[in-house]
């Protein structure tokens, strides 16, 4: 019988399923979990290897060591990975470990890796200086100055992304390789290489993803399909425009699959940003946009115009491409407008036969997070979120019918195919942990595979997670998450927290437990799916473009006051939290919510929304949901998101807060946080902050995770309870 609360210290030794692959040939899976080593204050992972039943698990990695980017090889009978940035191979019981190429200088710094199926070439990804960088450290500008590392100068923006300094990018490197049966060891061919983007300084893969996800090879290791976005500086902090390239190796030709395009390899260098004001949203310019890509790749694209005169270049993200079993289509994630990072993506298909392109998930308003080719050819299976939860979904491209074919109260992810009847995919909820299970779909049979904090949560006393369903103040329906203490009684009288959700267009995850977390420690969580989320359709999602402070801050208030109704809500004991918008909307809620709350808390959020447009470093996204820049005006008055900024309402504020920051964030400064904390004691209201300087955006250290949580409920302890 389960007698153990949910604690801080608890939650942060969970592992986390954190990467999977399976081997049809020798019907092997293995898979990392990560975990948080309080007492060294960092994270390690642990490789795994079990039978596609879940059978004969073994751990084979060594203790406390990092591994990174397992990979089968040779028909499943050896296994690659990362271990201190370098490659190494062993067998598939762990056995005989040692380090590929090992006198060879190539097989080091390695940031990842691919090798092509016969085992004849290998990808390398490294991070490096290049010349012509717009950022470079003291010590590279004055090589006499060797100690000045901890100063930069920067000529262009994108010098800093998320938690680091772009004083070097990363890069593909190519080299044939042959595995020496006899040495059991791949040999790296090094006068082979082949620096594909020699030429340039972007970034490849780009900054969010990895070799896995924007590299594939084809059956035969003679072509690889990459994922490039070729601007830099002002034009990359600007754009969301990247393309799916296949190159031919002899060739300098490569094809760009977005456009319909043969390009050569030594003239990538493009301009389709003629005329355009990149200090406004793209979201008025997307026509000037198509028109300048058509000067560029209208006479040269082998692709259709559709009945309204228009050819869809594909021109925001694009990623995550995949080759059918037969390799005859190549599948992949795209998204139609520049300058939108939460636009809805879609299921895109090339046929290499017909020279073809069309989108297969058009009428699925929402965002798709993973997908695998069926063995067929004509089927691929999808998660995509809707009301609330990430479902499966299987979609034939020939009719492009997509239907549902599994769902829960949870998140499936990481989709891939056992066999033609069998799906493997990953399954989390908000009171319990990832783990990996396998689906049939005929009959829809899912079996667990993995039970990798079975042993903790047996013991921890269960969470209630309820959906709630809100009339909003324009009498629409919003689903709302709700989750209840353990042992609940509704005859008693429980503090309650509004938790306000990050994105702002990101759904309320399944994979994380900190709500549960907040309901062990006594409290009523309620999450509202408000304005602006996937998962309810375009027109929901968008209602917070250029409008932070209006709907999505009254769906807020709908949520708090509905669940204020029932008796087991103590309404003199209400709390609002809040990260990155969350936190912006905790700002926000400070000053408008009529004396609701008794208490707040923010993390990485924007306080000041005119300083938050000119210190970030993603402006495709403040251009996006601002309209543009602050000096801008229209009839005379500035885009009404700086108009409604939480800084402006300072003066009606009245409410405890906590702010935490990390000052390693450079998506949203920490600054805007200790602004924030200034204001709040300046106008001698209880306030705290809490700055991590060795964090970003997000929490990594595990110490500092936890001094989080220990703040965190030792301030909503005082207020609420």
């Amino acid at each position: 019988m389960s007698s153990k609360i949910l604690t801080n210290e608890i939650l942060l030794t969970l592992k986390s399923f954190s990467y999977y692959r399976y081997s049809p040939e020798s019907q092997k899976i293995l898979y990392l979990t990560s975990q948080r080593d309080l007492k060294e204050n960092k994270s390690f992972n642990e490789l795994y290897i079990m039978n596609i039943d879940g059978t004969e698990l073994k751990l084979i990695s060594e203790p406390k060591i990092n591994i990174e980017e397992p990979q089968f090889i040779l028909q499943g009978k050896k296994i690659v990975y990362i271990q201190n940035n370098e490659i190494y191979i062993m067998n598939i019981d762990g056995t005989s470990k040692k380090k590929i190429s090992e006198n060879n200088k190539i097989n080091n710094d390695i940031e990842g890796f691919l090798f092509d199926e016969n085992l004849t070439k290998i990808i390398i990804i490294k991070l490096i200086k290049v010349p012509g960088l717009q950022v470079k450290k003291g010590n590279d500008a004055y090589p006499d100055c060797d100690k000045a590392t901890n100063c930069y100068i920067a000529d262009d923006l994108c010098y800093t992304h998320w938690d680091s300094l772009k004083d070097k990018i990363k890069r593909p490197f190519i080299y044939n390789i042959k595995y020496d049966k006899d040495k059991d060891d791949i040999i790296i061919d090094e006068n082979s290489e082949i620096n594909l983007l020699e030429k340039y300084t972007f970034e490849c893969p780009s900054h969010y993803f990895g070799i896995q996800d924007e590299f594939c090879f084809n059956k035969t290791g003679d072509k690889i399909y990459f994922i490039l976005k070729r601007f830099t500086g002002r034009e990359y902090v600007v754009s969301t425009n990247c393309d799916l390239f296949e190159y031919s190796f002899g060739k300098d030709e490569l094809l760009n699959i977005c456009k319909g395009v043969y390009e050569n390899i030594n003239n990538l260098k493009i301009n389709i940003y003629e005329d355009i004001d990149f200090c406004l949203s793209f979201k008025n310019q997307q026509n000037k946009i198509q028109e300048n890509v058509m000067k560029i790749y209208g006479e040269k694209t082998f692709y259709k115009k559709d009945k309204n005169g228009k050819i869809d270049f594909n021109l925001g993200y694009n990623n995550y491409p995949k080759l059918s079993p037969n390799n005859k289509l190549i599948c992949w994630l795209g998204m139609e407008r520049d300058g939108y990072e939460s636009d809805i993506n879609k299921l895109y298909i090339y046929n290499f036969d017909t020279k073809e392109k069309y989108c297969i998930t058009e009428n699925l308003e929402t965002f798709i997070s993973s997908f695998c080719w069926g063995l067929d050819n004509k089927t691929i299976y999808l998660t995509a979120v809707w009301d609330g939860v990430f479902k499966i979904y299987k979609t034939d491209i020939i009719n492009k019918k997509t239907e549902k074919i599994y769902e829960d109260i949870c998140d499936f992810n990481n989709l891939n195919i056992l066999d033609k009847d069998t799906i493997l995919v990953t399954k989390c909820s908000m009171i319990a942990p990832n783990d990996l299970y396998a689906i049939n779909i005929l009959n829809n049979n899912i079996k667990q595979l993995t039970f990798i904090n079975k042993e903790i949560m047996d013991e921890i006393k269960p969470v209630k997670v309820e959906k709630r369903m809100v009339e909003t103040f324009d009498k629409k329906s919003m689903l709302c998450w709700v989750l209840y203490p353990p042992d609940f009684a509704p005859t008693k009288k429980y503090p309650t927290i509004l938790h306000c959700q990050w994105g702002p267009q990101m759904c309320v995850s399944q994979y994380s437990m900190n709500f549960a977390l907040i309901a062990s420690h006594g409290y009523i969580v309620i999450s509202p799916n408000r304005r602006g989320l996937p998962g309810f359709g375009r027109e929901w999602l968008e209602e917070i473009s250029g409008d932070y402070y209006d709907y999505c801050m009254k769906d807020y208030l709908s949520a708090i006051d509905d669940i204020s109704k029932e008796e087991y809500v103590n309404k003199d004991k209400l709390g609002a939290v809040g990260a990155s918008f969350g936190a912006y909307s905790v700002f926000w809620l400070m000053g408008n919510h009529n004396k609701r709350f008794k208490a707040f808390v923010a993390h990485a959020g924007v306080f000041n929304q005119e300083m938050g447009y000119i210190e970030t470093e993603e402006m495709w996204f403040e251009n996006w949901d601002n309209g543009g820049a602050p000096w801008i005006k229209i009839n005379g008055e500035k885009f009404q998101n700086y108009l409604h900024s939480p800084h402006l309402f300072v003066d009606k504020w009245d409410t405890p807060i906590l702010i935490i920051h990390g000052e390693n964030d450079y998506r949203i400064l920490h600054s805007q946080g200790e602004s924030a904390f200034h204001a709040a004691r300046m106008r001698n209201i209880p306030a705290r902050l809490l700055i991590l300087k060795d964090d970003g955006h997000n929490l990594f250290k595990p110490q500092n995770a936890l001094i989080w949580q220990r703040e965190f409920f030792g301030w909503l302890d005082k207020y609420l309870k």
